[in-house]
C-alpha cells in the first residue's frame, strides 16, 4: 500500500455573541475532494447550531463548540465535533457530539455500516461488547435499558480502535454526558470490511 501523507488543517471560527464556535478546515488534498469535505464539515457545524435552537435567540445562547481530529493516517480522516449550548431559562445545556470519517483520496463519507462486511451482524457484535461495559461503568446513572446500538450510531476512529458514542440522556442521566466505548480493531477483525476505514487502518499496523 502506497504511503499517503496526513492532511493539514487549520481552525476556522464562526462569530457568536456569547461563547465560541471552532471547526476544522482541511487542506493538502485534491482541491475537489478538499472542498467537498470542508463543505460537509461546515454544514454539520451549522446543522448542530440549528438543532440546539441557537438561531431562534442567539443573544440568550452561550455556545461552546470545538473539534478534535481523531485519525489522520492511511488516507483516513476521522474528526469529532462537539457542541454544548446553554440557553437562558433552560435547566441543562444542550450537548451534542457528531463524528465524521472520510477517505481523503475520494472524499467519501463513511457511516458505521461501511466499516463492516455485508451481512456481518455488526450491530449485534458491537452491542454485545458495549452492554457489560455500560452496566459496569455507568450502572448508577442508567435511566433507560440498553437493547442495542443503532445501525448508524455515532462513532470515530482513534488509536487503532473504533470508538462508539452513546449520546447524553439516551441511556443515562444528563450528569454522565456522552458515553464513549473504545473497541480494539482486533476484536472486530473477523467482520471488518478490508476496503473500509478500519481495514485500511489495520493494513498499516
Amino acid at each position: 500500500m502506497a504511503f499517503i501523507f496526513p492532511v493539514m488543517y487549520q481552525t476556522g471560527s464562526l462569530p457568536v455573541p456569547h461563547g465560541y464556535v471552532y471547526y476544522p478546515y482541511f487542506s493538502g488534498m485534491n482541491r475537489k475532494v478538499q472542498d467537498k469535505i470542508n463543505q460537509h464539515v461546515y454544514n454539520v457545524v451549522i446543522a448542530l447550531l440549528k438543532k440546539q435552537g441557537y438561531y431562534e435567540n442567539p443573544q440568550k445562547a452561550n455556545v461552546s463548540a470545538q473539534y478534535a481530529v481523531r485519525t489522520n493516517e492511511q488516507g483516513i480522516l476521522s474528526v469529532s465535533l462537539s457542541n454544548d449550548t446553554f440557553i437562558e431559562q433552560h435547566a441543562n445545556s444542550i450537548e451534542y457530539l457528531v463524528s465524521l470519517t472520510y477517505d481523503i483520496t475520494t472524499g467519501k463519507y463513511y457511516t458505521l455500516k461501511d466499516l463492516f462486511k455485508p451481512n456481518s451482524l455488526y450491530v449485534q457484535v458491537i452491542s454485545a461488547i458495549i452492554e457489560p461495559q455500560l452496566k459496569e461503568r455507568y450502572g448508577g446513572y442508567i435511566i433507560n435499558p440498553f437493547k442495542q446500538i443503532r445501525p448508524d450510531q455515532e462513532f470515530y476512529i482513534a488509536d487503532r480502535a473504533l470508538v462508539i458514542v452513546l449520546p447524553v440522556l439516551e441511556y443515562t442521566a444528563h450528569v454522565a454526558g456522552n458515553l464513549y466505548f473504545p473497541i480494539s480493531v482486533y476484536d472486530l477483525s473477523s467482520i471488518i470490511n478490508e476496503n473500509g476505514p478500519l481495514g485500511k487502518i489495520m493494513s498499516g499496523i
